[in-house]
């Protein structure tokens, strides 16, 4: 719950977005341990959605027990029955929101939409005007048939991974695979990716984003390449590592970096060597931490041979690059 928390601090009005917690949580975990839901549905709501994600779903808490409490009152001769059905939903939601990841299951959430049916039926049903209701219902049914439908379509009936990608926008194995296979050399499409989805494959689309990066630089004026060339420093410093318990990482992101800042240099621009410093100075001020969490074997769950094998390769790394490790 802790890590929950920190992850809140990140982004606390709109939260992170859907299965935030499944994507994020190694970038955050302070020791290794493996999980993919938050266990409690208020921090993965937190988490997710942010403070009006939480308001939200606490005002449709507060209005059925209103209105609960008021069908109570009016209607003696159910009051067993609204005890029961309301005794019910209760226990299943805060459950969920303090103890458990139930709700991520559909079969669970489905019981709570019976159970607030069920208290609803008799609490509004005689003054409930339906034909204002038909539009706004129409018009969402159709939104989410439209959606499923080309969900579908670009799922089993297309075959161009940048024509899937328009179609189904929500699955990042298309958007990869189109990267991966027909624009592996684009550095807007990467780009677009990572922004997107920054811990997804990270060193490896890092290492693509550099590559298209001195690929292109020629047909590029200045603007225009050190724009993306402070994109890419810019992930460095500003995105965590992806898993920084898995001190396996470590390396691969180590070389990812050194990789850069041996070639940086060869690019013939004013201006050049100011970002060679920043990269370089960013891989030092990394080291510390790499190496802390490293010889952590209480946290990375590691023996001490594993991690002296590890942490001698990372010093070669960046003794490559002429960084000292012994004075840092």
């Amino acid at each position: 719950y802790e890590n929950c928390l920190r992850i809140f601090k990140d982004s606390p009005i709109l939260g992170h977005g859907g299965n935030a917690w499944k994507m994020l949580y190694r970038a955050y975990e302070e020791f290794r341990y493996g999980t993919k839901e938050a266990h409690s549905y208020f921090f993965d709501i937190l988490i997710c959605y942010g403070i009006i994600g939480v308001l939200a779903l606490m005002s449709i808490i507060i209005m059925l027990c209103k209105n609960t409490i008021k069908s109570f009152k009016e209607n003696i001769e159910k009051r067993r029955q609204f005890v029961t059905v309301f005794m019910g939903l209760i226990v299943l939601i805060f459950y969920n929101l303090t103890f458990d990841y139930g709700f991520s299951f559909l079969v669970l959430l489905l019981i709570a939409f019976v159970f607030i049916a069920l208290l609803e039926n008799n609490t509004s049903g005689d003054n409930l005007n339906i034909k204002y209701l038909d539009l706004p219902i129409f018009i969402a049914l159709t939104l989410v048939s439209v959606i499923l439908i080309c969900s579908s379509v670009g799922k089993y009936g297309v075959k161009d991974n940048s024509i899937k990608t328009i179609l189904n926008p929500y699955d990042i194995n298309y958007r990869l695979k189109y990267i991966q296979e027909e624009a592996s050399e684009n550095t807007d499409e990467i780009k677009l990716f990572i922004q997107n989805e920054p811990y997804v494959l990270q060193d490896s689309m890092y290492k693509r984003y550099w590559h298209t990066v001195f690929l292109n630089e020629k047909n590029l004026n200045d603007e225009e390449l050190f724009k993306i060339i402070d994109f890419g420093l810019n992930l460095f410093k500003t995105i965590k590592p992806a898993t920084p318990m898995y001190i396996e990482t470590i390396n691969s992101r180590a070389r990812v970096m050194t990789d850069t800042l041996r070639k940086l240099p060869n690019i013939e621009r004013e201006g050049i060597d100011s970002r060679v410093q920043e990269l370089r100075d960013l891989i030092i001020e990394e080291y510390k931490t790499n190496v802390k969490n490293i010889k952590d074997i209480n946290r990375n769950q590691k023996t001490v041979e594993e991690c002296d094998i590890i942490l001698e390769e990372y010093n070669q790394i960046l003794m490559r690059v002429n960084i000292d490790v012994n004075n840092i």
